[in-house]
């Protein structure tokens, strides 16, 4: 199983390019990771358990593992219950990751008036 900074990185890139998409990660012995962004370039993030509510221990083992900078203060869970679902929930602003989350460039549209351009490469980042 992967480790979870890597499950955190891929929702969080997924989040950043589909907002308000809520992304889930389901961890072992119940836990629930869930995250989406905003429009308004808010990430709420969600510890969810049946029956018991999630630790502070599992709250700052998730923190430990995020894969870029938090907020400082870091965020503070505020617990809440949804039927026999306990959360803890933190809203927090995206910090600046457009480069790291934003993806490739669209490529450049083609230029119809110069007919001497030879095809346009693009490069993977490694």
């Amino acid at each position: 199983m992967p480790k979870l900074e890597h499950l955190l990185e891929d929702a969080l890139a997924i989040a950043y390019r589909r907002r308000n998409a809520r992304q889930k990660i389901q961890l072992k012995h119940g836990l629930v990771i869930e995250l989406y962004i905003t429009t308004l370039h808010l990430i709420h993030l969600l510890l969810v358990r049946r029956a018991i509510t999630p630790s502070a221990k599992e709250w700052e083992t998730v923190l430990a593992h995020w894969p870029w900078e938090l907020p400082s203060p870091r965020p503070k869970p505020s617990p809440f219950k949804i039927k026999d679902q306990y959360c803890l929930t933190a809203v927090f602003p995206v910090p600046d990751v457009h480069a790291r989350w934003a993806g490739p460039p669209e490529p450049p549209e083609p230029r119809s008036e110069s007919k001497d351009a030879g095809p346009e490469t693009l490069h993977e980042k490694s």
